[in-house]
């Protein structure tokens, strides 16, 4: 049983679920000890409507789940808990967290501080959140964060610069937006299954991240990950920075220069050479290929790169590191 007692204010359970004819073997309390029976999730509308609207709510700050054994789990259900006054404080209303599919999200935040506005999914790793547009008005800068606080910012930016990282995708059920006091955001997400490799032109500004990060992983990491970014006008100069790293002794991490074409010898990121920033001169792409450690728990890495398109296409074997 799962129980969760918020001290101040109103409690919200959302639910995400991959098909409603299923049956879910949860059933829900207003309470810590079995008492106010609710009901089964699977008689308690679950809105999918955008923005989420949640499930239960209290006042009286205790809900509980139970797991039932009589009925088979749904491998994709997702609980999210918070308490409204707080995850919703400074937004023009509570209704701040949004499913992950093709959605256009314009939110602003109050005068009085800034508005954290939530997007989930329960279908990760399987489906990853691709952030198709971004626009943001305002005079500070405006974090992109993995869950709902800023403890994990995968980027921050102004907005000159909030625009660029349009395209990136992102990997995780919960990513927010923390909107700065009295400043607008207009983005378009969508949920995407193309997480291999991202593709630019003139230039981009973006993040690759692992498929944990930043939590540790709960089950054991037996998959390889493959990223690249990939410049579609010919070559480009590539800077890049691992903002964070967190890999054990027995998983690998390979930074393979035009490794989307496997012409280049592969680069050995390590606790020695991660904190220097990587320079990859003329190269139409590179690859990222980790695999991690089938008895790891750990929580990843977080690169962040740009690069701009450069007028000599002539491939080179050439790698500037600094």
């Amino acid at each position: 049983m799962l129980t969760v007692i918020a001290d101040h204010g109103t409690l919200d359970m959302f639910v995400l679920v991959s098909h409603t004819d299923t049956t879910y073997p949860y059933l829900l309390y207003y309470s810590d000890q079995l008492k106010n029976f609710v009901g089964s999730l699977e008689r308690i509308a679950i809105f999918n409507s955008s923005p989420l609207q949640p499930v239960m709510s209290t006042a009286d700050g205790v809900l509980s789940v139970l797991y039932s054994i009589n009925a088979a789990p749904n491998a994709f259900t997702l609980f999210f808990f918070r308490i409204r006054e707080d995850h919703a404080a400074q937004c023009d209303d509570f209704k701040n967290i949004y499913k992950v599919r093709y959605d256009v999200i314009k939110r602003s935040a109050l005068s009085t501080g800034p508005c954290v506005i939530t997007l989930l999914d329960h279908r990760y790793p399987t489906i990853r959140t691709k952030l198709v547009s971004l626009s943001y008005n305002g005079s500070n800068t405006i974090k992109t964060v993995a869950g709902y606080n800023d403890d994990y910012i995968l980027f921050e930016a102004d907005k000159t610069l909030f625009g660029n990282y349009s395209g990136t995708v992102l990997y995780g059920t919960a990513i927010s937006f923390i909107i700065p006091a009295n400043d607008t955001i207009n983005v378009v997400i969508d949920s995407t299954q193309s997480t291999s490799s991202t593709t630019f032109t003139n230039s981009i500004q973006s993040i690759m991240t692992s498929n944990q990060f930043p939590y540790p992983e709960t089950q054991e990491l037996i998959y390889v990950q493959n990223l690249s970014s990939i410049c579609t006008a010919g070559n480009a100069n590539f800077s890049l920075t691992f903002e964070y790293f967190d890999l054990s002794l027995n998983s690998t991490l390979y930074l393979v220069p035009n490794g989307a074409n496997g012409r280049d010898l592969p680069i050995l990121i390590n606790q020695t050479n991660v904190n220097n920033t990587i320079k990859l001169q003329n190269k139409n792409n590179f690859l990222l290929s980790y695999t991690p450690s089938t008895d790891s728990k750990e929580r990843g890495f977080l690169l962040r790169y740009n690069a701009v398109f450069t007028l000599n296409s002539t491939n080179t074997n050439e790698n500037n590191h600094s």
